[in-house]
């Protein structure tokens, strides 16, 4: 298990539960943890998920997101669609 991962998992849920999953790729999920994270930082001087984002090609990314991903399907939390959206992205 990642240490300190709850409150990521904890918002990843969270994110799937008010998102449309059938198009969440996870560049969009990065992209939506960024945002969240940015946002409560600026209000509150903390981010919620205590990770730090590294700067990547499509937008600041946490580099153990995949880790969590799988422990999160592990778990029964979440399942992968094996297809790809309409610009090829796996989702």
């Amino acid at each position: 298990m990642i240490q300190n991962g709850k409150k990521l998992k904890e918002l990843i849920l969270y994110i799937f539960n008010n998102y449309n999953n059938s198009n969440l790729t996870e560049t969009k999920l990065q992209k939506l943890l960024y945002y969240c994270d940015f946002n409560y930082y600026q209000k509150y001087g903390q981010p919620i998920t205590g990770f730090s984002y590294s700067k990547n090609t499509h937008g600041p990314t946490i580099k153990v997101l995949p880790k969590i991903l799988q422990e999160l399907e592990r778990e029964g939390y979440i399942k992968r669609l094996k297809k790809q959206n309409y610009y090829g992205a796996p989702q």
